[in-house]
């Protein structure tokens, strides 16, 4: 065994120990702290690796142990690209994804012996050594390459950042160079120059990466270093102590057993173990308590702490709620004489006590005393405070002040230590965001609520509107008809030409008035399937060609039809025939006189619609006209000879739209062609 081996095998436990208790108090699952405890790991199986290979005595077993510390020394470069993309809060495993693939497949390289080391050449004088096989030469690439990834992943955008997070890149970036540099000066250019021995002391320049980063964490990340060494150094020592009295108590059972040495070695193993698993406990609860006071002088859990904070932070969703849950659990953790938040977007001092609201906007005034000589005092006088501060805490968000956090002196009289000041600075910033978020919370919801009231208002406003409307054309409809009625009687005097022509003139004006109101109802439909229900519109169809086929026939017309099966819509029955109706009566009423009088009626579904045609070649429409076929009272020019009330189109378009439907027409000169559009219903 040789004197930088020792090396290799105490940083292997230092390095396991750190990472394996920083892996299992990341109880925020911070990706950083994630990272940090694998690429701790990595070193400490590379320090096992060289451990194990000094101090092999055969040939494959130095193969094999100089395997094991190459495929650590691939994880660990692997793992300083993933930590500098964590650290960055960027995607890790998307982007490192390539050099974890390559140190992933060393393991059944190695393990098969292709690209393994070989020749080892066992020496008792000095380390042994093997000849560098194809995956160690790839490596030195492999570790260049990464150093210059890193660096570039660390630095890129530097100059855009807070001082905070520069401070944070530049002590992990000496940190990890440290520990590059010392990995090439003792693993490449000592041996290369004939020195062996000092490969083994590689581990030491870790210790810097080790404490850089840990400064790093410690003053800009959400976790408390300080706890993870405690931890670590309680640990060591007990694996030590628990080591020295497992070789005591094999070594004493083998004498007495000296004939049988097999089961001295084995007793003084289970014995250890026994003793441990009684003693451990005990130990490590004791040490804490010796410790405590070298590392802390508070006796809450920080972690807990924080976790408390930012799960408040996460869960509640209203202003107020946030703040006094916050503050609540501020006071249950910091026993203080006084606690509050000033709110700048609300101009109003929330605390667990009262809510006070400021008339003037002393914001503006307060955002300049934050940072200012005397800015506790000067901020207590501004709030008119009766109770004395002990420190301010300004809540940012995007670098924008939100809110001030206020707090007074802990109830013990003690001032409040570094870890509180760091557990509260370190929670604002979640409090900034959930803040923020609360206030466009409430903001939405307060303009909701406008929205709600205001449609509200116009909703009551048409209706009445419409309520009026209704009775309006019902007493028109009165007032007209009455008059109707009695012109129609006052005229059985007249001549019978006469009484003729005023019978014909009273029915069509009576008829535009029904006309009128039947429109207007319809356009009062709020709902467009109120009172609808399953209409078998392929039998609808084949009554109404069946109702048309004697005028048709004795109009001698050329009459074709096409009805498509087991078309079933919802909708009124009596308005979807209305329309039909209508618009087959229309085709017969605008044909002309000519030899070829033809009229095309057709149902047909086209995926979930159903399509009815009806098409004739009579008067037309012409092109200008067309779009306006659907308006109230409109008549064309070629048809305007013929009576009617220009307002048939106009209630079919009605209907067909609470039907949530589409009627359209086209025309030329040799033909009309009106399309009904209908959703189909599925029947189960």
């Amino acid at each position: 065994m040789f004197g930088f081996t020792y090396i290799s095998a105490f940083s292997f436990v230092v390095f396991l120990v750190i990472g394996m208790y920083t892996l299992c108090k990341n109880r925020n699952k911070s990706a950083v702290m994630f990272y940090f405890a694998l690429l701790l790991i990595s070193i400490s199986f590379w320090c096992l690796g060289n451990y194990q290979a000094d101090a092999a005595l055969t040939g494959d077993s130095q193969i094999l142990w100089s395997n094991v510390a190459l495929i650590a020394a691939y994880f660990g470069s692997a793992l300083h690209i993933c930590f500098s993309y964590a650290l960055r809060g960027q995607p890790v495993l998307k982007k490192s994804a390539f050099y974890l693939i390559i140190s992933l497949c060393t393991i059944p390289l190695l393990f098969a012996g292709i690209g393994s080391y070989h020749s080892p050449v066992i020496s008792y004088t000095q380390p042994g050594t093997v000849e560098l096989g194809f995956l160690a030469l790839v490596y030195l690439l492999f570790f260049f390459v990464t150093t210059i990834h890193t660096i570039i992943i660390l630095l890129s955008g530097f100059a855009q950042l807070s001082d905070n997070k520069k401070s944070q890149i530049i002590w992990v970036l000496s940190g990890l160079m440290v520990m590059k540099i010392g990995a090439v000066f003792f693993s490449i250019i000592l041996p290369l120059l004939g020195h062996v021995e000092y490969y083994s002391a590689t581990p030491l320049a870790s210790y810097a990466a080790l404490f850089c980063i840990a400064v790093a964490i410690t003053k800009h990340e959400f976790l408390e270093f300080k706890m993870i060494i405690q931890r670590g150094a309680i640990y060591i020592v007990l694996f030590g102590f628990f080591s020295i009295l497992s070789l005591l108590l094999v070594s004493l059972f083998t004498q007495l057993f000296s004939q049988m040495q097999w089961i001295g070695n084995y007793l003084g193993i289970v014995l250890t173990v026994l003793l441990g698993l009684w003693l451990l406990p005990i130990a490590d609860v004791l040490l804490r308590k010796i410790t405590n006071g070298w590392f802390f002088k508070e006796q809450y859990d920080y972690f807990e702490a924080s976790s408390q904070l930012f799960t408040i932070c996460q869960k509640e969703v209203r202003v107020k709620n946030i703040i006094n849950e916050y503050l609540a659990c501020i006071q249950s953790i910091i026993p203080h004489q006084y606690s509050a938040i000033f709110s700048h977007q609300q101009n109003r001092l929330i605390s667990t006590q009262a809510t006070v609201s400021f008339t003037e906007d002393v914001s503006l005034s307060l955002q300049e005393l934050v940072g200012q000589p005397d800015s506790v005092d000067n901020i207590s006088k501004k709030l008119q405070l009766s109770e004395s501060l002990a420190c301010v805490f300004p809540i940012l968000f995007d670098g924008k002040p939100v809110a001030l956090l206020l707090l007074g002196n802990k109830k013990s009289e003690e001032k409040h230590s570094s870890q509180d000041l760091m557990l509260i600075r370190h929670s604002t910033e979640p409090l900034a965001v959930a803040l923020e978020k609360a206030h466009l919370y409430d903001l939405q919801i307060s303009q909701s609520q406008k929205l709600e009231d205001e449609v509200s208002k116009r909703t009551a406003t048409i209706k009445n509107l419409q309520e009026a409307q209704e009775k309006t054309m019902l007493d028109i409809s009165h007032s007209l008809q009455t008059p109707l009625t009695i012109l129609s009687m006052e005229s059985q005097a007249l001549p019978h030409k006469a009484q003729l022509i005023i019978g014909k003139t009273v029915a069509q004006i009576s008829h535009s008035i029904k006309d009128i109101l039947h429109l207007a109802r319809l356009e009062q439909v709020e709902d467009g399937n109120n009172n609808h229900a399953v209409v078998n519109l392929s039998a609808l169809c084949e009554l109404l060609t069946e109702y048309f086929s004697e005028p048709i026939t004795n109009g001698n017309f050329n009459a074709t039809c096409d009805i498509a099966d087991d078309c079933f819509i919802l909708g009124h029955y009596e308005q979807i025939e209305e329309v039909l109706v209508n618009l087959i009566e229309n085709a017969i009423k605008y044909m002309p006189e000519q030899e070829v009088k033809n009229i095309n009626f057709q149902l047909e579904k086209k995926e979930d619609q159903a399509i009815i045609t009806i098409s004739d070649n009579g008067l037309g429409i012409p092109v200008d006209e067309q779009k306006h076929v659907f308006d109230r009272f409109f008549r064309s020019t070629r048809n305007a000879h013929i009576p009617g009330t220009g307002l048939g189109l106009a209630i079919c378009h009605e209907i067909i739209q609470n039907h949530h439907g589409d009627i359209t027409v086209s025309s030329s000169d040799n033909e009309t062609i009106f399309s009904v559009t209908l959703p189909l219903h599925k029947m189960s």
